[in-house]
């Protein structure tokens, strides 16, 4: 797989979860083909008129409406809502000189492409020329003491990102599959990690199957980007799949097994 570091654009507000989601399900594959048209995923349709409405909710004119599906791309973002955690101690959380240290979230809430993040897997589908791009980034964590009401900086690491892989499976130019596994923890802290493995399978059809599981902190959260195009100018669309809301940072304790359970989930459009 080719890395690349450019990344879907816009920034949108937070959605609703897609209505299309199972948690604590059998995972099983989409019942629906690839043959599926167009219409049935709610993608964009030709239209005659000299002026329409397409499925994408813009106004076009005919010469706009021959939009086709260029590419898709995927985010995986994993985030701390707060600006500031506290990780306690016990259940295998044990963290550098026993101090009661606390550590840098990402101060945000769902969204799309905010730039906060403890780590991020982006993935891009293109259709055309029938390649996977991958990207993925992890944050430094900055570890303060609380001192008279104020948190006061001490120092900065940044984790390893060694056991956070993105795999390409395949690209017909219909079809593409991918998975991602994510091992990623505190730096300052050992026996904590942010564990997820994640399939995606999309076709150009627009029919797509998501699933995976993963560990109950922190925020897990998921976002598709469709790029449509008539060949001269581009039109971009995008759809939250999910956000998963943190437990607690005790979830972080993988030495064995959580304590929280893993979270799993299946997306079938």
């Amino acid at each position: 797989m080719t890395e690349t570091e450019s990344a879907p654009e816009e920034v949108g507000t937070p959605e609703e979860e897609s209505e299309d989601l199972l948690y604590e399900v059998d995972i099983a594959p989409p019942v629906i083909g690839d043959s599926q048209i167009a219409d049935l995923a709610g993608l964009p349709t030709v239209q005659t008129s000299s002026s329409s409405v397409s499925s994408l909710g813009a106004t076009t004119t005919s010469a706009q409406s021959a939009m086709r599906l260029s590419a898709t791309w995927t985010t995986y973002e994993t985030y701390i809502k707060d600006k500031f955690v506290d990780a306690p101690e016990g259940y295998g959380l044990i963290c550098e000189d026993g101090a009661d240290w606390w550590y840098s979230g990402d101060g945000r809430g769902s969204g799309f492409n905010t730039g906060k993040y403890r780590t991020r897997a982006a993935v891009k589908f293109n259709w055309d020329d029938g390649n996977t791009y991958g990207y993925k980034d992890v944050s430094s964590t900055k570890r303060y003491r609380y001192i008279g009401g104020r948190y006061v900086y001490d120092s900065s690491k940044k984790e390893s990102s060694a056991n956070f892989k993105v795999y390409s499976l395949a690209n017909s130019k219909t079809f593409s599959h991918v998975k991602i596994d994510h091992k990623v923890g505190n730096p300052f802290c050992s026996n904590t990690y942010i564990f997820y493995v994640n399939w995606q399978k999309f076709y150009k059809t627009g029919n797509r199957w998501v699933y995976g599981e993963h560990t109950k902190m922190p925020h897990h959260e998921f976002y598709i980007q469709d790029v449509w195009t008539d060949g001269q100018s581009e039109t971009k669309h995008h759809k939250k799949v999910f956000t998963h809301a943190a437990v607690s940072p005790f979830c972080l304790a993988t030495f064995g097994v959580t304590p929280c359970g893993k979270k799993n989930y299946q997306y079938v459009k």
